[in-house]
């Protein structure tokens, strides 16, 4: 009678007991160390109990989520529509351009497709996008460029599978709400930096944009470097630009020239490079090494000089689309988060 197979029967019979008595919160069964507790069994004995409940479709496991009460519900993961969302932008870069190629490339993997909406002003994102999301026509949206917390609030509303490219303008509480992939700012600017930094260079400018969670992550990060080398801040060689555009990096570099001719540059981002090698171009400068962030498809002007934070823009891409299907599939989890791989390089060495 107290044979082990009599024992997880026991338990078996008990476990459909509290089951049809609806006992577990969540629908969710207790980890299997607490359920051997109480049960006072070993956890053999109770994964046979669980088992025996398997095979009777009564529970599911779902990976390391747990084990759930019911049928496991057949994924999607065919046939989908996800919508990419383009804030405050009114044209594509070379960035935009990478990630509409690469989502529209991987999305053919599961027979789905993508649809492109630019939003030039955050407040008119339910004017763009209520029609499709009302006509069932997106399984999920992705939000990219400069998304405002008043945009990133107004998708939540919607009740649609949504994550966050990078991270939101201004910090606010509505980004923990959102699955989010994001190039790590404040860790690439510091690679970047200590890069200029171990090459001896002691006058190294910052070209910043303006003053959106990203830029100011990427100017902590210069400063780490800088501290880290025991290199004295100098605020002549940093300057902060109204907009991350070639003309507002051609202005920038001109002013810090107009103080002291920094030995070598980080900017920010593709833009703002752009406009850094022109204005030194601009000046007769050809011996002041630069550094930007891009993905390994960028095209900037004279690139054999010029090193890049290089984003894996396909791995960015590969983890958005495995999050927006799991939160297709089970909208009841938390929010998660991933930061994207990069590494130092010219263009052209890629």
């Amino acid at each position: 009678m107290n044979s082990s197979h009599f024992i997880y029967e026991k338990i078996a019979d008990d476990l459909r007991s509290r089951i049809d008595n609806q006992e577990f919160k969540s629908n969710k069964l207790p980890p299997e160390r607490e359920l051997a507790d109480h049960y006072n069994a070993n956890r053999i004995t109770l994964r046979k109990a669980i088992a025996l409940l398997e095979q009777e479709k009564l529970i599911f496991r779902d990976g390391t989520r747990g084990t759930f009460i019911g049928r496991a519900k057949p994924r999607k993961t065919n046939n989908l529509v996800i919508g990419l969302i383009l804030a405050g932008r009114s044209r594509l870069d070379q960035m935009h351009s990478v990630t509409i190629m690469e989502l529209e490339k991987q999305l053919k993997r599961y027979h789905s497709n993508m649809m492109l909406f630019t939003v030039a002003e955050n407040e008119k994102i339910e004017e763009v996008i209520s029609g499709p999301v009302k006509n069932g026509m997106l399984d999920a949206v992705i939000l990219a460029g400069l998304v405002s917390p008043v945009m990133a609030e107004s998708i939540a509303k919607m009740n649609l599978p949504a994550l966050l490219f990078g991270h939101l303008m201004y910090s606010s509480p509505i980004e923990k709400a959102f699955d989010r992939v994001y190039p790590d700012s404040v860790e690439y600017s510091y690679q970047a930096v200590k890069y200029l930094a171990k090459k001896q260079y002691k006058k190294i400018a910052l070209v910043n944009g303006p003053g959106y969670q990203r830029f100011l992550n990427i100017y902590q990060g210069y400063m780490r470097a800088l501290d880290e080398f025991g290199i004295t801040y100098d605020e002549s060689l940093v300057e902060k630009c109204l907009n991350d555009t070639p003309v507002e990096g051609m202005n920038a570099i001109s002013k810090i020239l107009d103080r002291e001719k920094p030995d070598a540059i980080f900017a920010a981002d593709e833009r703002l490079s752009i406009g850094a090698i022109e204005g030194l171009k601009s000046r007769g400068i050809d011996d002041v090494e630069i550094i930007t962030v891009g993905t390994d498809r960028s095209e900037l002007p004279g690139k054999e000089n010029i090193k890049t934070v290089t984003i894996d823009w396909e791995k960015m891409v590969e983890y958005a689309i495995e999050m927006l299907m799991t939160r297709i599939n089970d909208d009841d989890q938390p929010p998660s988060y991933q930061s994207v791989p990069f590494h130092i390089s010219r263009p052209s060495d890629n």
